[in-house]
């Protein structure tokens, strides 16, 4: 008797929202953006020995940089690099890696190309776990996929209160250009495995926000699966740190939709005790003694006159309801960036999907 294929259990929001982030046409898109060339490494080939590979070949090349080596040093470099992560430059010559701006692009890329290399991994997972099936029915391949994420992510039901708070706080501080209008269209309540438990070690701290975190579509699985990493050479203007705002027009500029379908996260961070900066600060690994976070105090942040409370396994978190208004810091910061250097901080609450 042949195996018959089971009707997948997940209701239509969840069935399209799984279809989207493991949409094979998405990363390839992505990874045109990126330059990868399609012919040498299409999203099928992807493979984890190669982009460990490209790592340690980029690590050389930050020596290299460090160290003040030739071009001509750097240009041997630059192509082995290009060999094992080939790129399309067009009739470009392939550049040399010579700076360290350069350099933090391509180690950018790469870690996206990690990224989506996890989600095509959970594909690939999928007929594995259907052979060991014993039943003579067989998953639904969106029910497989949604299994191998290992994360619970339930439709939040449009009329309740818990709802309406978020919807609140994503239209009060989207983007009010005429030309950008952004709509929310579903909320998911998510529930990584395993996070709850990492989350605890840092139950003593009190103050708590719920912010936003926008990315591109094709890093969407990766995160679920995951959560937020903090990669070894990342670096942003408050240094090696998980950036959040609060304000969804600032994330959603992170964010790379495909077609007119965007994802953005709403995350529970344990802020605590603050530290404030008002210029760059590319080479902290970490807040001061004594602080639990850092604040890169923006010369607008929604007003906090208007914050609602909500109440999340027995916690306050502070959710912002207002337009966003001048805070009267100088700084260099044009919107507030909440600066985390734990991965275990943040815990995963809310998936959005935005109409751009």
């Amino acid at each position: 008797m042949t195996d018959q294929l089971t009707t997948c259990t997940l209701n239509p929001a969840t069935q399209a929202l799984i279809e989207l982030i493991f949409d094979k046409d998405m990363f390839e898109d992505a990874m045109r953006r990126f330059d990868i060339d399609l012919n040498k490494m299409s999203f099928e080939k992807l493979n984890r020995k190669d982009i460990e590979k490209g790592f340690k070949i980029l690590d050389k090349l930050k020596e290299a940089l460090e160290r003040k080596d030739t071009l001509e040093e750097l240009s041997i470099l630059s192509s082995e690099f290009y060999d094992v992560i080939p790129r399309n430059f067009g009739t470009r010559k392939k550049p040399v890696i010579n700076n360290t701006v350069f350099f933090q692009k391509e180690y950018d890329t790469l870690g996206d190309l990690e990224d989506i290399q996890i989600a095509q991994s959970i594909l690939n997972e999928k007929p594995e776990q259907q052979a060991r099936q014993t039943t003579e029915e067989q998953l639904h391949p969106l029910d497989m996929q949604y299994r191998c994420l290992k994360c619970a992510i339930t439709t939040l039901d449009k009329k309740t209160d818990e709802y309406k708070i978020i919807e609140r706080y994503f239209n009060e501080t989207k983007p009010t250009n005429s030309w950008q209008n952004l709509v929310l269209q579903e909320i998911w309540k998510v529930d990584r495995e395993g996070e709850e438990e990492r989350f605890l070690a840092h139950d003593g701290i009190m103050d708590r926000k719920l912010l936003w975190y926008g990315t591109d579509m094709a890093l969407v699985a990766a995160i679920l699966k995951n959560g937020f990493c903090i990669k070894t050479h990342s670096s942003g203007r408050g240094g090696r740190s998980i950036h959040f705002v609060s304000e969804s027009d600032k994330s959603s500029g992170y964010v790379r939709p495909f077609g007119n379908k965007g994802l953005m996260f709403l995350t529970e961070v344990a802020i605590g005790k603050q530290w404030k900066i008002y210029k760059e600060s590319r080479n902290l690994m970490h807040p001061p003694e004594g602080y639990d976070s850092v604040l890169a105090c923006g010369i607008q942040e929604p007003d906090p006159a208007f914050d609602t409370v909500i109440t999340l396994d027995g916690k306050q978190v502070v959710v912002p309801q207002a337009k966003p208004r001048p805070t009267g810091n100088h700084s260099v910061f044009y919107q507030s960036e909440y600066l985390i250097y734990k991965e275990s901080q943040t815990r995963i609450r809310y998936l959005l999907l935005i109409d751009f």
